[in-house]
């Protein structure tokens, strides 16, 4: 059994120079005097401009079919994540792409969830990237291929050549993080990789309580593994929320190191790397109020006001 672990917000961690200071007043001034009529103005503003976009190359998706779990392409050639691992005889594909933009400080990758076809793939990927964390997002029902892991500690399973051990479960609130170490035939070290589980996020619908806990529980762990690891940020598509959250992470680092945060800019760029990030207005806003959000529990010279803001500005 996994250990239950409660998670409470730290406060007042954080500390902010002057021009960061700026940049986040600039952030929630204009979303602010936008208010939720703007934010969609806006995003709808980034559907328009995303389609003028020059399209990519997506000849591994087209030649993949049944690997994908729509038509809709989304799997650019340019910035897919190419599989070597036992490469032949097994495929070099998975529906997924580095996103690489600065204002992030590590690697990331979004990709869809395993379907019962690539399950062996998907692990294929998290072993030839080393990734030290695999966030995964949405309850696992939303397809048929169910847990594609051991979920329970002490339990293993090998899905086709490859060797899945579940080596320890941590429950919190809303989240479980398990220790997944994975091991191919024919290799000799295994990559530990840290699957966090937040199933409370539906497609339609925001996720609820402690998400500030889920976010701070995954930043933390890169910094005692792998540092130049990717994080496989999963969903069932690999676009809307894995896209959200890549682009909220992108967005606190921006302001927290003194650039400027053009969430705008920022998700179109994203969208060059895999089309569909962030796939409502809904999610959009989702992401600006989690940014104030976080600074408002993070920055101490901020909080009241950033909170306030929430409260009466921004209410949805």
């Amino acid at each position: 059994m996994g250990d239950k672990v409660a998670t409470i917000p730290t406060l007042g961690r954080r500390k902010l120079n002057d021009t960061a200071l700026s940049n986040l007043n600039k952030f929630t001034t204009k979303y602010s005097n936008l208010e939720y009529a703007g934010i969609v103005a806006e995003f709808e503003e980034i559907q328009k401009e995303s389609a003028t976009l020059e399209k990519p190359e997506f000849k591994a998706f087209k030649e993949n079919a049944a690997r994908n779990k729509d038509t809709v392409e989304n799997c650019p050639d340019a910035t897919r994540v190419v599989l070597t691992c036992n490469v032949p005889p097994a495929t070099d594909y998975y529906n997924g792409n580095h996103i690489r933009i600065p204002q992030l400080d590590r690697p990331f990758m979004a990709v869809q969830t395993p379907m019962k076809n690539t399950i062996n793939d998907f692990w294929r990927l998290v072993f030839q990237e080393a990734c030290s964390v695999v966030l995964l997002l949405g309850d696992t029902k939303e397809s048929d291929t169910g847990d594609f892991w051991p979920v329970k500690a002490g339990d293993h399973t090998n899905y086709g050549d490859i060797f899945v051990n579940n080596r320890k479960v941590t429950k919190l609130d809303d989240f479980t993080v398990s220790a997944i170490e994975v091991l191919p035939d024919g290799c000799s070290n295994s990559v530990i990789a840290n699957l966090v589980h937040y199933p409370q996020w539906s497609e339609k619908e925001a996720p609820k309580e402690h998400f500030l806990a889920f976010l701070r529980c995954w930043k933390q762990i890169p910094r005692t593994l792998f540092v130049d690891a990717p994080i496989a940020v999963a969903s069932r598509m690999g676009q809307g929320r894995s896209g959200a959250v890549i682009l909220l992470h992108a967005a606190v680092e921006a302001i927290a190191t003194g650039k400027e945060c053009d969430l705008k800019s920022i998700l179109k760029e994203m969208r060059k790397q895999r089309p569909f990030l962030v796939a409502t207005p809904e999610q959009y806003n989702w992401v600006i109020k989690k940014v104030i959000l976080y600074f408002s529990m993070k920055v101490s010279e901020v909080r009241e006001p950033l909170a306030t803001l929430l409260k009466n500005q921004l209410p949805k």
